[in-house]
């Protein structure tokens, strides 16, 4: 039975989502792991503003590395690991296990869908086929397309996902996709739009579950951190012609930050986020 949950803002679908899964979810055993699921759930987000929720599943640090990586067109899972409790290459490696938007031709698929839009405002083809993408580069990518529509003067974003866990990874995953909606929003002239993310099985792994339950139960309205300024496309391509990316295998993550800023230093967003993996590196 497909299951639709609608919401304001992030926290709220969020919140509600948990809930649906806690009430109707049901048991299933994936790869030997005792998992509660619900088939073809749908969770829609009217505003993008807000997201940055400090919930314990986002890691803020692989969160705009992964952002700043997909402007400049590679991943660097080096540098992503320093913000990871485990070694790059290692099974529980995020930054090796689910980089499906930082595959190879994911920057060359968002400017294709520029195009299209720009060329076409009511396009219905401005799909980014990410599994496709991705699949060549890794086993198991998650999401599979992200369709951009532009309707009313908003551009509306549609993420499809085989798989999704809601505990641990939900949250960060729609990070990034509505960074991308915002980025192409932007670029295009447009206000971002709702958020729609489909997911053939959402789930979350009981061991898990307390957290899950506390976190529904609890009542607590999360305060979010504070959102970013509009990223630019223009610091895409800065970043694009800088080389830093070919290079960032070589640096940890507060040299490929200032190397970052050296290239673009003129673009806002850009240095949010370094001052923000900064702070994130002096806490640590």
């Amino acid at each position: 039975m497909a299951i639709l949950v609608q919401a304001d803002m992030l926290i709220d679908a969020y919140q509600n989502a948990l809930a649906v899964m806690l009430s109707n979810g049901r048991d299933a055993r994936v790869r030997g792991i005792n998992t509660l699921e619900c088939r073809n759930l749908t969770i829609e987000v009217d505003r993008t503003s807000g997201r940055m929720l400090p919930h314990t599943s986002i890691n803020f640090g692989t969160v705009l590395l992964r952002q700043l990586m997909i402007l400049s067109g590679e991943m660097s899972p080096q540098i992503l690991s320093t913000f990871e409790s485990s070694s790059p290459g290692s099974d529980a490696s995020a930054a090796f296990k689910y980089g499906d938007l930082n595959s190879e031709g994911i920057i060359s698929g968002l400017w294709q869908v520029l195009k299209t839009l720009r060329s076409d405002p009511n396009s219905r083809q401005a799909v980014l086929p990410v599994y496709q993408l991705a699949k060549k580069h890794m086993p198991d990518p998650i999401t599979l397309t992200v369709q951009f529509l532009i309707r009313d003067g908003s551009l509306h974003l549609t993420a499809t996902m085989r798989s999704n866990d809601l505990w641990n990874g939900f949250l960060t995953d729609v990070q990034l996709l509505m960074f991308l909606q915002d980025l192409l929003a932007t670029a295009l002239g447009v206000l971002p739009g709702s958020y729609t993310h489909i997911v053939g099985s959402a789930h979350i792994y009981t061991t898990d579950l307390d957290q899950a339950c506390s976190f529904r139960d609890s009542g607590a309205r999360l305060s979010c951190k504070s959102d970013p300024p509009p990223p630019s496309l223009h610091a895409a391509i800065d970043l694009a012609e800088s080389g830093i990316a070919k290079e960032a295998v070589n640096y940890d993550a507060n040299d490929f930050g200032c190397k970052v800023v050296n290239a673009c230093s003129k673009w806002d967003w850009v240095n949010w986020c370094v001052k923000e993996l900064q702070s994130l590196l002096a806490d640590s």
